[in-house]
């Protein structure tokens, strides 16, 4: 995939999200909408909270077919997801806080880089997806969260198969051994923004529990498109990785 055509996808979301991010209220009407309609409506869901800047679990309304109101929740990854810092440090989502320096991909390898925007809220009874890994590690997020696949693309979390492999932010890949939905009677739902000005969905890579995932905006990319994005792993150096403490 070209960097002309990254550039076209990425450009407008970013103009979209820094206008509107500030707009931070909705109502919730007509009750929580069944999992199968949320789902059916994730990708114009996703693109509507992430344009207009709501916290992930705001309740967003919906209209069904019959023209009835519910709502569905904004996107997340939970709050006890490990952010890898500077140095290999770690953090709480929950704890993390504009300007914090987080470790995200370039072409270089991993390079901090502060975190722009952090969006969060307290939800109940949450259908989460999760996935656990050989290396005893695992990751709890919307199904619509993005991670890096065997093939070095980023890919829905939900759609990642039990024995496929993920790539960790040291280049090495681990296997899917279980992923499932799992209900969260009470969780801080996080997401992250970074490299507001960049263009490049590489540079909206960052680690979340040693796994490669997308931010924010790359993620409304992937959600808008419904494609894979390649991320040519091939051009990135890894000499600079740093341990994990």
């Amino acid at each position: 995939m070209n960097q002309k055509k990254r550039h076209n996808w990425l450009t407008p979301l970013i103009v979209a999200v820094v206008a509107l991010f500030s707009f931070n209220s909705v109502f919730a009407a007509g009750g929580k909408c069944p999992e199968s309609h949320c789902s059916s409506v994730s990708i114009q869901l996703n693109e509507s909270c992430k344009a207009m800047g709501f916290s992930n679990g705001t309740p967003f309304p919906v209209v069904r077919k019959d023209q009835s109101v519910c709502w569905c929740p904004c996107s997340c990854v939970t709050g006890d997801t490990l952010i890898m810092l500077v140095n290999g440090e770690v953090k709480r989502a929950d704890e993390l806080v504009e300007g914090d320096l987080i470790m995200v991909m370039t072409a270089s390898g991993l390079q901090s880089v502060p975190v722009y925007l952090v969006t969060r809220s307290s939800v109940t009874n949450y259908q989460a997806q999760k996935v656990t890994l050989s290396d005893g590690s695992f990751l709890t997020a919307s199904d619509n969260h993005t991670v890096v696949d065997e093939h070095d693309q980023l890919v829905a979390l939900d759609s990642v198969s039990v024995g496929s492999k993920l790539r960790r932010y040291d280049g090495e890949l681990v296997e899917v051994l279980t992923n499932e939905k799992v209900t969260k009677e009470s969780v801080d739902l996080i997401n992250v923004m970074v490299n507001i000005d960049s263009t490049v969905p590489l540079h909206h890579v960052y680690v979340t529990n040693s796994l490669l995932s997308g931010d924010m905006l790359v993620q409304l990319t992937s959600d808008a498109t419904g494609e894979e994005i390649d991320l040519l792993w091939d051009e990135i150096d890894l000499a600079n990785v740093p341990p994990k403490k």
